[in-house]
């Protein structure tokens, strides 16, 4: 047998020639190796397997919460048109006051619950939409709240149609901003998703 250049490969009398305990030693360092080897294998095998694990969690949340942002402009977007109906129906008080309450409506349907569990559970996130999103349910709420108390008002006599007129305009104009910014996340991660 040929060795490298100057050296040459220890023989079976070369080994026989070896103290038990120097045999021993050989061994257990022989032994070493492979159980540091196999551990080293382990270890890359089973980080790749996180990896894998979480990168799947987070695109089931990310589809979640795509979700919920979607449905969540949808309703947005109906919501507009109703406003467009009670702007354009201005002189009809019946007309005006049926459109608010139907945009009304769309804006308690908006599904924020869900959004709200699945938005906190995303780790790998980009501020800008950050941001945007994590305000989504807090002007989602002011919206109610405002709308709520204009049909009240309204209802009460403490509102004129005019006013409630003058409400849909600034109603519409905050529902166009949230479906705006909505729009925006969607363009930038759904062809992620669509491939």
């Amino acid at each position: 047998m040929v060795g490298p250049h100057g050296h040459s490969w220890p023989s079976i009398h070369w080994w026989l020639s070896l103290t038990a305990a120097d045999q021993g030693a050989w061994i257990s360092g022989v032994g070493a190796f492979a159980a540091a080897t196999a551990a080293l294998w382990i270890a890359l095998n089973d980080s790749r397997r996180r990896d894998r694990e979480r990168e799947s969690r987070s695109l089931i949340l990310a589809g979640r919460l795509l979700s919920c942002v979607g449905l969540i402009r949808g309703s947005a977007d109906n919501a507009i048109i109703c406003m467009d109906a009670a702007i354009a129906n201005a002189p009809n008080p019946q007309h005006v006051y049926g459109a608010f309450c139907t945009a009304s409506r769309g804006v308690f349907g908006m599904k924020t619950k869900e959004f709200t569990k699945v938005f906190p559970m995303l780790v790998d996130f980009p501020a800008r939409f950050g941001v945007t999103l994590a305000t989504v349910p807090m002007i989602v709420e002011a919206l109610r709240y405002t709308m709520e108390h204009e049909i009240a008002d309204y209802n009460t006599n403490r509102l004129s149609i005019g006013d409630l007129v003058e409400a849909a305009v600034r109603t519409k104009a905050q529902l166009e901003i949230l479906s705006s910014n909505l729009a925006a996340f969607l363009r930038f991660y759904e062809p992620k998703f669509l491939g």
